[in-house]
């Protein structure tokens, strides 16, 4: 059963990595593909 609809993500995972003040980065590749703002939950 592929990880997704597409079976993309067993073929080409992504990776993250949150940074302390908070920033998420997201890599695919090996190349960065979005940057945004952790949220912690309540």
């Amino acid at each position: 059963m592929p990880a997704d609809a597409r079976g993309r993500l067993s073929s080409d995972p992504f990776s993250f990595r949150v940074t302390k003040d908070g920033n998420v980065h997201v890599s695919q590749g090996g190349r960065r593909q979005a940057l945004g703002r952790a949220v912690r939950g309540r």
